[in-house]
């Protein structure tokens, strides 16, 4: 199993809320990672500057896309 986690700095465009979302990701990142997932199977991105929205998930699509089936 594959599990890749996508989050933006600025997904909903509220400082606080966008550094909650951002650290529960990394959070449930790392909790999978204590469980005996390893680096095979989870990836964790971030974009910094990326909102919630398509065209920012599709500038990462075809890089997780690959890793996911490859």
């Amino acid at each position: 199993m594959k599990i890749c986690f996508y989050v933006g700095g600025k997904e909903f465009g509220r400082t606080e809320y966008d550094k909650n979302y951002l650290e529960a990701t990394k959070e449930m990142y790392n909790l999978l990672k204590d469980i005996g997932f390893d680096e095979s199977e989870l990836r964790l991105l971030v974009d910094k500057k990326a909102v919630h929205n398509e065209r920012y998930w599709a500038k990462y699509f075809p890089e997780i896309f690959l890793w996911l089936y490859e």
